[in-house]
């Protein structure tokens, strides 16, 4: 008979025994089980996480297979936690699993968030903010990261830190989510100021950017449940890995100043939001 510290056991050295256990006690929320959160939930299945939380309303298609692991094409149709669930538990047998196949919602979120000791967000729509705002209500731990083209970006959002709707804030109408997606992307576009991110109707992503993400999220997740570590910086603050030029950027310093200002100039927050909404408006017109 195996016992959890056989299958892990080349982990110790990178953490140590006790640092393991600490992974085997704890629970992580993955919100998406998609391009990223796919490969981060077989990643922290096999880092030895003890609970997982899979929450994602979807089913693979065939467009899914260039980077949705673990999907392959017999699981076509079939949801995408219960194919990723049976993969995790043939991995790590000691391993609970639970789906939520609703997805985020704003019934559910709170539920979800309170349990966990680290949320992953690996969604690409508008419910993105309604987990936001949950992470800010229970001061929970939250990590992204995400294909950016070429790039890969990461951030953090530790209890007490800045969210999403610090800079964006809307009302998410889970009646209405095709627009309330709309109105969510033309935000991601004006403040990369990439345009036409979705001019294809999708997103282009290919499987070495959403590999890339899940394993910064794997490392950052587990140190910090092992040790207590904040590897990535905070939102609004990010990490860029640009595969091309194969550089490491993280932008801080500009970041914090201008969240620095809108904490001593409320009047000025406002502003900037304002701005911000109206070149959403247009961005939607065009």
């Amino acid at each position: 008979m195996i016992d959890y510290l056989d299958i892990f056991e080349r982990n110790i050295g990178i953490f140590t025994k006790e640092e393991q256990l600490k992974l085997k006690d704890s629970t992580v929320l993955i919100a998406g089980i998609g391009g990223v959160g796919g490969p981060s939930a077989l990643t922290l299945a096999r880092m030895g996480i003890g609970r997982l939380i899979l929450a994602d309303l979807d089913v693979y298609s065939v467009s899914n297979l260039n980077r949705q692991m673990p999907s392959r094409l017999q699981d076509v149709g079939k949801r995408k936690t219960d194919v990723a669930a049976k993969h995790i538990r043939d991995v790590h047998p000691f391993i609970e699993v639970t789906t939520e196949d609703e997805g985020i919602t704003k019934s559910n979120v709170d539920a979800l968030v309170k349990q966990s000791d680290v949320i992953v967000t690996s969604m690409d729509g508008c419910m993105t903010i309604v987990l936001q705002e949950a992470l800010k209500r229970h001061q929970k731990m939250g990590l992204t990261s995400s294909p950016m083209l070429n790039s890969v970006v990461a951030t953090c959002f530790p209890p007490g830190g800045d969210y999403l709707s610090d800079i964006y804030p809307f009302d998410v109408d889970e009646n209405d989510t095709q627009r309330s997606n709309r109105l969510y992307y033309a935000w991601i576009e004006v403040m990369t100021k990439k345009k036409n991110l979705f001019e294809l109707g999708y997103f282009p992503v290919i499987s070495a950017g959403t590999l890339t993400a899940a394993g910064l999220i794997g490392y950052h997740v587990a140190n910090y449940l092992a040790r207590g570590d904040i590897l990535l910086p905070p939102f609004p603050a990010n990490m860029v890995f640009d595969a091309k030029t194969m550089k490491m950027k993280t932008k801080q310093r500009a970041a914090r100043l201008f969240f620095g200002i809108f904490r001593l100039l409320p009047f000025t927050k406002k502003r900037f939001i304002r701005s911000i909404q109206s070149k959403v408006e247009r961005h939607l017109q065009t």
